[in-house]
């Protein structure tokens, strides 16, 4: 930190709900706020993290992003239990212009018939909550700040993903990782198109076939975050990243920004198809047995 600055981290985190926001002398800060569920990634999170970015898309006079967890977690991931869950929920198609929902039109227009109604489309939960996380994870890709995560406890499934995805990932040494999607039964197709970006090829296929966790030593190894900050240390470390980022002439910040993580048509097209794939897996019996066992604490009987 600069001098006579301020620390977004500093003060008591005050709001209840499951997202915190905070900005300040050209920074932002997203909390994730579920401290009780691991901040596990539930609709409305989702759905106020992808309104958060859509806001900064239009702030230029903000040029770096922080994105950290509460409660010393970074996230589990999925609420599963709410994904899993029989809602649904109305969304918007016709009025959006994100290119992911764009791809992804036919296709919803096809699997969910009866759900249309005046440009919007009512589609059960575990769609639309990895839905959101894939959206998230191409809009940090698109927003001009430079974003920082800062990975402490755990970061597992879309958690480890959002964290990845950062343009400088940050984990403090005792994090653990983990993909557990076999595990549940669920096709890992989601986020790998987000981390094969990432990771060396082949170099996260034992972590996907076997569900297990690692630590952080071996996240910098394989790629997935790009500094190991001193225990305790992520957020002060992430701090002063920022500051030296800000040092920077913002013009040019952008520009290297958009050399190493404008997302092409390509990934999208990858995104879209990821997310049908994991839907259909979803609705299959290994899915459902996955789930179970995942939310009852018992071993799955494949």
């Amino acid at each position: 930190m600069t001098p006579g600055s301020t620390s977004l981290f500093s003060d008591p985190f005050s709001d209840d709900s499951p997202l915190f926001y905070r900005e300040g002398e050209g920074k932002a800060l997203i909390l994730l706020n579920r401290p009780r569920r691991c901040n596990a990634f539930s609709l409305s999170l989702l759905e106020e993290l992808r309104r958060r970015l859509i806001l900064l898309e239009g702030r230029s006079d903000l040029r770096v992003l922080l994105i950290a967890g509460a409660g010393g977690r970074f996230s589990s991931g999925l609420d599963l239990a709410e994904a899993a869950s029989k809602g649904t929920v109305d969304v918007e198609t016709a009025s959006d212009p994100f290119p992911l929902t764009a791809a992804l039109e036919g296709k919803i227009s096809e699997m969910f018939p009866e759900g249309e109604k005046e440009g919007s489309r009512k589609v059960p939960l575990g769609f639309r909550m990895p839905w959101l996380v894939a959206e998230i994870l191409l809009r940090l890709a698109a927003v001009s700040q430079a974003v920082i995560g800062v990975g402490r406890g755990s970061a597992f499934g879309g958690g480890g993903a959002l964290l990845a995805s950062c343009d400088i990932a940050l984990a403090e040494p005792s994090v653990r990782f983990g993909f557990p999607e076999c595990r549940r039964g669920i096709a890992p197709t989601l986020l790998h198109p987000f981390l094969e970006g990432r990771v060396a090829p082949r170099g996260l296929a034992p972590f996907l076939l076997t569900g297990g966790s690692f630590d952080a030593a071996e996240a910098f190894r394989l790629g997935l975050v790009d500094e190991l900050a001193a225990e305790g240390e992520g957020a002060a470390r992430a701090e002063r990243l920022a500051d030296e980022i800000l040092a920077g002439a913002p013009e040019r910040v952008r520009e290297v920004k958009k050399l190493f993580r404008a997302p092409d048509r390509a990934l999208t097209r990858r995104a879209a198809d990821g997310l049908l794939r994991h839907w259909e897996s979803w609705n299959e019996p290994a899915a459902a047995e996955g789930i179970a066992a995942f939310l009852a604490k018992r071993d799955p009987r494949w």
